[in-house]
């Protein structure tokens, strides 16, 4: 008896369930089983499956047959990110077309690469802000601009978030979030990307610390990252909790006043009276003051004098 089998056979992918592009941060086994049919329900059964990372039957391994279950596999233990190309081929010559299956296997975590501070584009001309050792000064909203990179094979990234503790008029410490999802990432270079925040003057003016964290696809965090400021006022990444800088705007008093001058062309139109504490005077004078920073302070951004 001669049976004729001219049906190719067909691939079902049982794992994972979605091919069209599965991410993963572990190893995976891809699952599928093979079936070979035809008009007459006469074939002549499956002799081998074969997959590959290139669409070449001629490059393609041989997948594990699980006989008790009836299914075929193959691991993927490296990083990757493409496609495998899976074939099944009868035990007449018949050889399915290439089912396939889109992976991303990433193992490597993103990784917070950059602060950058500028003045919001709603804040004031005037505004000023000064990068210190001890923290970050400005008298206006700050946008936050937080970059990110995942090595390659990447899954892409899902999400940049910052979070910082803001001190409430009762002094409690009160965490704010913000999430920059990944439709509004903006693309700096290849597997690189970056977000924006802005923070309010009230926000900024309370805060003691922030802190930024990237997501990928795959769903591997970065390390906690800090923004700090080094000797030469560079903004710089910190993983260590312990070595950051604050993000605040100074309200201490930095400067100390030395000393005060009254001028006038004739001294005899400034009269002092001791037991009052006040200067009199009967005609134009020349008020002159000196002052001094204390170390790293922020810098004079003006001097008021004030008529009681």
């Amino acid at each position: 008896t001669v049976l004729k089998d001219a049906t190719a056979p067909e691939i079902t992918v049982n794992y994972p369930e979605n091919s069209d592009k599965f991410i993963s941060q572990d190893d995976i086994t891809v699952e599928f089983t093979a079936e070979d049919k035809n008009n007459d329900d006469l074939a002549s059964g499956i002799m081998q499956v074969l997959y590959s990372e290139k669409n070449d039957i001629s490059t393609a391994k041989t997948a594990n047959y699980d006989a008790q279950k009836n299914t075929y596999t193959f691991d993927v233990t490296k990083e990757f990110n493409g496609s495998y190309y899976v074939w099944a081929k009868d035990n007449c010559g018949n050889v399915s077309n290439a089912t396939i299956i889109k992976v991303v296997v990433d193992k490597a975590n993103p990784e917070i690469t950059k602060f950058e501070f500028d003045k919001s584009s709603d804040s004031v001309a005037d505004q000023v802000l000064r990068f210190l050792t001890f923290g970050i000064f400005s008298n206006g909203n700050v946008d936050v601009i937080v970059t990110a990179k995942d090595e390659a094979p990447s899954s892409d990234f899902k999400s940049i978030n910052i979070s910082y503790a803001v001190i409430d008029d009762e002094d409690n410490s009160v965490e704010k979030n913000a999430t920059c999802e990944a439709s509004n990432l903006i693309s700096v270079e290849e597997n690189t990307v970056s977000a924006k925040f802005t923070i309010t003057e009230e926000d900024f003016s309370k805060m003691t610390a922030l802190k930024a964290v990237a997501v990928d696809n795959s769903g591997r965090n970065s390390k906690d990252s800090y923004p700090k400021v080094t000797e030469d006022k560079t903004v710089v990444v910190s993983t260590d909790a312990d070595d950051k800088t604050d993000i605040q705007i100074i309200t201490k008093l930095m400067a100390t006043i030395d000393d005060i001058k009254l001028e006038s062309n004739n001294e005899n139109n400034i009269k002092y009276d001791n037991a009052t504490d006040v200067y009199f005077a009967n005609d134009e004078i020349k008020l002159s003051a000196s002052l001094s920073e204390k170390d790293d302070h922020p810098g004079f951004y003006s001097v008021s004098v004030e008529a009681l």
